[in-house]
Order: structure tokens, then sequence, then C-alpha cells
């Protein structure tokens, strides 16, 4: 499929999540490593499909993106804006690499960057938050790059083949983005 990108940065573009990038996106969530990652995400999966649960966050209005190398136009990961409060100017986001050669090279920083850019500059929000298990150094090291700041920690929150992991919760204001802006501008003037 020939891909219109709507966010380009240095190594990521994003696209418009499509439907027939569901089946790619289910054998990820197979893969143990990205379920330990993705834990909520994943449990809910467990019982429904990519695309009947993907699909219906399209429906339901959360902004889901394919992320893809833009040397090689691959799509190597996704992401989301989700639990949207325009009145408050909040919401969540999600992340996952799901190519697994792509991973710890910078993708998943760029490519949250400019997730961030879409949220702060296109969606006008204030705040941004996200939740990861706190053995997962690499995730948490990227999402300080971008930065996101500790905002709390649920101990003992989840648990995965008998063993609990605490969340680590952090957050990032509109004020706080130091990215690159590709829409500052272009949606808000």
């Amino acid at each position: 499929m020939n891909e219109t990108y709507k966010l380009i940065g240095g190594l990521v573009s994003l696209a418009v999540m499509d439907e027939e990038k569901f089946d790619t996106v289910e054998r990820w969530f197979a893969d143990p490593e990205i379920a330990f990652e993705l834990t909520n995400t994943y449990r809910s999966l467990m019982t429904k499909s990519a695309a009947e649960f993907f699909g219906a966050r399209l429906k339901g209005g959360e902004h889901l993106f394919s992320i893809h190398d833009t040397a090689t136009g691959r799509f190597i990961g996704m992401e989301w804006v989700f639990h949207i409060d325009q009145v408050n100017r909040n919401a969540a986001v999600g992340i996952c690499i799901g190519e697994k050669d792509f991973r710890g090279k910078g993708y998943g920083t760029d490519a949250m960057n400019l997730l961030l850019d879409y949220a702060f500059n296109a969606l006008n929000l204030h705040s941004v938050h996200l939740w990861a298990v706190d053995s997962n150094e690499r995730a948490i090291n990227s999402y300080e790059k971008c930065g996101f700041s500790y905002a709390g920690r649920r101990r003992d929150a989840v648990t995965i083949l008998g063993k609990t992991f605490d969340f680590v919760y952090m957050d990032i204001l509109d004020r706080e983005f130091k990215g690159k802006s590709f829409l500052k501008g272009f949606y808000n003037d």
C-alpha cells in the first residue's frame, strides 16, 4: 500500500493507521516480549482480535498512527492518542515498535516526539501522560528523552507470569515539550 505520511521526522514517518495493518499488529502482540511491555493493551487483545480492538478505537475518536522507517517506508510500529479529554486538554498516549530490529535505535523516541507535536499543536492538549512497566528501562529512557517526567508509581500493579511489577506513570506539559515542531503554526495560527 502506498502511504500518505501525515508527519515526517528524522527517522520515522507517521501515517493514519488503516485496518490492513492489523494482522501485522496482531503478530507483534503475540510476541511475549511485546506483550509484557504492553500489559494492559495485551490483556484487552486476548479476548479480541487486533482488528476488533483497534478498529473500535478508530471509530471511537482515538488517533492511531502507523510508524514507518522514513528511509525504506517499512511499517515498524504504531502509536496512539487515547482517553482524550478536550475540556481539561489532556490525553494518554501509547507506542509499540513491533519490529525488533528497530528497537533501541532512536525510532521510538523520534515517533513519540512526532506524536507529542501532534498532541500539543494539532489537538491543542495541555498535558499528555503514559505508563510503563517499571522494568521497561528502554521505554522509560526514551520517554525521558522526549521530556516526560515521573508523575507517580503504582506498586505491584501488574502480575506477569507470576511476578509482580510496578507501573511508572509519566507526564509532560505542552510548555515542557522541547521536540522540534513540524506543526506549530500549521494548526494553531
